[in-house]
C-alpha cells in the first residue's frame, strides 16, 4: 500500500465517525402502528438486561414501546427523559409518552415515532423515543428537523472557517505594517546619518 493512501483513509475514517455520530444524535421518524408499552429493569453501566443467574448491580427501570411498522417489522423504543443533558433534546415528558402511547395502541392507529439513535440488538441498544404524533395510513416522513440541523452546522463551520481566514489575513497585515515601519525607520536613519555627514563635511570646508 502506498503511503500517499494513509492521509486519504484517516480522512475518510474521520468522516465515517462525524457522520455515524450525525445519523445516531440526529431526529429521525418512523411511520408505526403502537402495539404496547412496558417497563424492564436494566443494568445502569452495560445497559443490558439482567439474566436471572446473575448477581444483582446497579439497575433502573426503562419505559420501553413495542411497534409494528406497515410491512409487520418490529420496532422497540425506549422511553427516555434526556432532561438538560447530551442529546439536547430536552426531554422531560417520558411517563406522559407512555400514557399517550398506551392510548394510541388502544386506537390501533398509524403514528409518527420521532426518535434518535439505533437498534443493536447484540448490545440491547434502543432508539429513544422523543415525540409520537398519530398520523393517517400512507403517511411519508421527511426529516425536516435534521436537514435545518445540517444546514445550522454547515452556516457555523462556514462563519468559523471565514472567521478563522479573516484573522489570518489581519495577522499579516500587521506583520506586512511592521516590516513596512522597520524599513520606514531604516530609511529614515540612513538619512539621518547622511544628514550628519554631510553637515560635518560642510563644517570641514568653511574652516580656514
Amino acid at each position: 500500500m502506498s503511503w500517499r493512501l494513509i492521509p486519504w483513509i484517516l480522512r475518510g475514517l474521520v468522516l465515517a465517525v462525524v457522520l455515524a455520530f450525525l445519523h445516531y444524535y440526529l431526529p429521525q421518524g418512523n411511520v408505526v402502528r403502537i402495539t404496547g408499552t412496558e417497563v424492564k429493569r436494566m443494568d445502569v453501566g452495560t445497559g443490558e438486561l439482567p439474566q436471572g443467574g446473575e448477581a444483582p448491580g446497579l439497575t433502573r427501570d426503562v419505559r420501553f414501546i413495542n411497534a409494528v411498522t406497515e410491512t409487520g417489522a418490529t420496532r422497540v423504543y425506549r422511553n427516555e427523559d434526556t432532561g438538560w443533558g447530551w442529546p439536547p433534546y430536552f426531554k422531560f415528558d417520558s411517563a406522559d409518552v407512555t400514557a399517550q402511547a398506551q392510548d394510541l395502541s388502544k386506537r390501533d392507529t398509524w403514528v409518527l415515532v420521532e426518535h434518535y439513535g439505533w437498534r443493536i440488538r447484540p448490545l440491547s441498544m434502543f432508539p429513544n423515543a422523543v415525540d409520537l404524533t398519530e398520523v393517517e395510513a400512507g403517511y411519508s416522513y421527511f426529516p425536516w428537523a435534521a436537514v435545518v440541523v445540517l444546514v445550522l452546522i454547515v452556516l457555523a463551520i462556514a462563519g468559523i472557517y471565514v472567521a478563522v481566514l479573516r484573522l489570518i489575513q489581519s495577522l499579516h497585515i500587521e506583520e506586512r505594517i511592521a516590516s513596512g515601519e522597520e524599513r520606514i525607520e531604516g530609511v529614515r536613519a540612513r538619512l539621518h546619518r547622511q544628514m550628519v555627514e554631510w553637515r560635518a563635511r560642510l563644517r570641514d570646508l568653511r574652516r580656514p
